[in-house]
């Protein structure tokens, strides 16, 4: 796969993303749950172009609201539905392991029965759930996939409500004609303003993840397509401000959420090869497996709509978070998207990567967990190129 060749691109996913929760991946990982990478699939099943992936909150261990008596039962509805409708991946919310079962487990099995083959999988813990009630259980985000798994990266947010919240992204091939880069989101269930922040958290760590991770397809002439896509429970509707961040960082919304009230949203970056050629709701009325409906889409091989990158980049290592606020769009002076470990010209740095700033010049500056200014005058950049400047704070 062609890789970006400029300077602050070159080096592996290991050694950046975001301040990652690396020992929370993977960490409900189960002799249960064997994750082989090519055998999802039967040795002479043809490739399809097509990706049918499925957002869906699992109410973690719970079957109120539902037909279903044990949570076998309702994982293997679940897998069933998955089979049937061709879905190649699975970003999943409230996955739980307590008392009443092994979420990850059941699902590993109830798929291998339905689809005939393995799934692989990744896992990142986010909090404990229903604390001091019968429900109880340790809560995940997850990925599954009947494809292959690669550079699964947990990202804790950095503003947390009353729970902890965790992003994980990983890289997905062996479905599709490219590989993928997909993440799985829950945000804060109580407050906007949180909800918000980690909004920007998701759009912005998606895009420099995908930048090191050199998933960006060459178009040729410095333009490139990003092969990302983003679903979950945002917990607010596509109009408020986590969605909406997201769509000012270069990502359409692919399910149709503006019309309706839902929660729950799949995004795609705008310069994918991808087209939605088909959008539903899933587990609806008598058929619900959760408190939640499934979201799926499926994605068919298109034509790229190629876009130029822009890199903002400080050398050095930061022990607190860094932002960028700016003069031009999606930059502000008001508010600053985060800034992730990305190496600059071979050692520590951080960065912010959009796909989303016009080419010509702007002013911008760094700032430490958004609050305090560094020091001296706005550093000038140019959009669609790399910036680089070093930040001094009080």
């Amino acid at each position: 796969m062609p890789r970006c060749p400029l300077p602050i691109v070159a080096l592996a996913l290991a050694a950046c993303g975001g301040p990652a929760a690396a020992p929370d991946v993977d960490a409900a990982r189960t002799d249960a749950a064997p994750t082989p990478p090519d055998a999802a699939l039967p040795p002479d099943a043809p490739a399809r172009a097509e990706v049918g992936v499925l957002s869906l909150n699992l109410h973690c261990l719970k079957n109120d609201g539902t037909a279903y008596a044990t949570n076998a039962a309702r994982f293997a509805a679940i897998a069933a539905t998955i089979a049937a409708e061709q879905i190649d991946v699975l970003l999943a919310q409230e996955l739980c392991v307590g008392a009443a079962g092994d979420a990850r487990a059941l699902l590993h099995a109830a798929l291998a029965s339905a689809t005939g083959g393995a799934w692989a999988s990744e896992v990142a813990a986010t909090h404990r759930a229903w604390v001091g009630t019968p429900d109880e259980a340790d809560e995940y985000v997850a990925v599954f996939t009947r494809g292959a798994l690669a550079a699964p990266r947990a990202t804790v947010h950095r503003v947390q409500g009353s729970l902890r919240r965790v992003l994980l992204g990983a890289t997905v091939t062996g479905v599709g004609a490219t590989p993928l880069r997909v993440y799985t989101v829950h945000l804060d269930h109580e407050r906007e303003d949180v909800r918000a922040a980690q909004g920007r958290d998701v759009a912005s760590a998606a895009l420099v993840e995908a930048d090191v991770e050199a998933l960006a397809l060459d178009a040729g002439g410095g333009a490139v397509a990003l092969p990302v896509v983003i679903a979950g429970d945002f917990n607010s509707t596509f109009t408020a401000a986590a969605p909406q961040a997201l769509a000012g960082f270069g990502f359409v919304e692919a399910s149709g959420s503006a019309a309706t009230t839902r929660i729950d949203h799949v995004f795609a970056h705008r310069s994918a090869p991808l087209a939605a050629t088909e959008t539903r709701e899933l587990f609806e009325g008598a058929a619900a497996v959760s408190d939640h409906p499934g979201v799926m889409v499926r994605f068919a091989a298109a034509a790229p709509t190629p876009v130029r990158l822009t890199r903002i980049a400080a050398p050095g290592a930061f022990a607190p978070p860094l932002t960028v606020r700016g003069d031009r769009a999606p930059l502000t002076w008001t508010s600053g998207w985060p800034a992730w470990p990305h190496p600059v010209a071979g050692g520590p740095g951080v960065a912010l990567v959009t796909s989303e700033l016009p080419p010509g010049a702007f002013a911008y500056k760094f700032l430490r967990d958004d609050v305090d200014w560094a020091l001296g005058a706005n550093a000038a950049g140019v959009g669609q190129t790399d910036n680089q400047t070093s930040p001094t704070f009080p």
